[in-house]
């Protein structure tokens, strides 16, 4: 009888502390590791979502910037930091191209506990009209015909060595067998002088006063990168419209935390994460900083950083893509 009841006020403790914990957390401020400079986009928004997700949690979110390697610095510090909820991250798609290049081994299943996206959305693909070659050319497939005809004659840019759009630019020339030259800077704003002056052909990407310089045909936007048409240019077409749909990448971001991280913990995050993209004010914050919020099952974000890994290896791989 003795034991019985052991066993009993045994299995009352577990469960009344089970249910502590998830009432209990959080019980301190939350770190959240974000491994960009501070001012720039990613840095921005991660702010913006995670103050407003910690504020109806009761605790404060420090932000910790740990700058350099696309985001790699970050990830050592979030996989040295204790898996108890109080340390999380913002994981962009740099970071995943980064860890590749660099031959770091990153097992996106046996390394995070996934919270969920923040943003997920295309990248607008613009082209000088006024450039070498670039005259006739007003669609992808206007584009594929002007790279065939003029092989290795075309230059692109991006936001840098590794990033979405040159992926994409060197994904397609594989697919489409065109043969074009990503030409690297240091920030969009260099890229762009140049696309004006006629030195580059095509960027993946934004310059300052786009839009303007679009309606002044200055600049010309063929599609987006992504299966959805980009916001700021509702005129140009998806991937999906524009008779490539297999080829269509987006950029993305989403909060992850150190695997083993407590369930109770996690799901409260998730759930608060998807509670702050749903508001209006926070939309239209992320909206005029980088990208309108990804609101998606925090499975859909596991799913698609496991597959960037497979997939972004392979066409670095094929594209025989090297650090810049």
């Amino acid at each position: 009888m003795k034991s019985i009841r052991f066993m009993t006020c045994v299995a009352a403790s577990l469960l009344f502390g089970g249910a502590a914990m998830a009432q209990g957390f959080p019980n301190k401020p939350i770190r959240v590791l974000i491994g960009y400079a501070p001012g720039g986009p990613t840095d921005l928004v991660t702010r913006i979502v995670v103050q407003d997700m910690a504020a109806r949690m009761g605790q404060s979110a420090v932000a910790e910037n740990r700058p350099g390697a696309s985001g790699m610095i970050a990830i050592d510090a979030l996989l040295a930091s204790p898996a108890d909820g109080y340390t999380i991250e913002v994981l962009a798609t740099p970071t995943v191209v980064a860890s590749i290049l660099a031959n770091k081994a990153v097992d996106p299943t046996a390394s995070f506990s996934y919270l969920g996206f923040i943003w997920d959305a295309g990248i607008p693909i613009q082209i000088n009209p006024e450039a070498p070659y670039m005259a006739n050319v007003r669609t992808l497939r206007d584009l594929v015909a002007a790279a065939k005809a003029n092989p290795g004659k075309i230059n692109y840019s991006s936001a840098g060595a590794g990033s979405t759009g040159h992926l994409f630019g060197a994904r397609f020339a594989v697919e489409t067998g065109i043969d074009w030259t990503h030409v690297g800077y240091k920030g969009m704003g260099p890229a762009g002088l140049d696309m004006m002056a006629g030195r580059l052909q095509m960027l993946v990407g934004r310059v300052g006063n786009d839009e303007q310089l679009i309606k002044d045909g200055k600049l010309r936007v063929l599609a987006s990168t992504g299966p959805d048409r980009f916001p700021a240019f509702p005129d140009a077409p998806s991937m999906i419209e524009a008779g490539f749909g297999d080829l269509a990448v987006t950029s993305w971001a989403g909060l992850i935390a150190p695997v083993g991280t407590p369930k109770e913990a996690v799901d409260r995050m998730a759930a608060e994460l998807r509670t702050t993209l749903q508001k209006t004010d926070i939309a239209a914050k992320m909206a005029a900083t980088a990208s309108p919020p990804k609101i998606a099952p925090v499975q859909d974000f596991s799913n698609r950083v496991t597959r960037d890994y497979r997939d972004f290896a392979r066409v670095i791989k094929a594209a025989n893509i090297k650090v810049e």
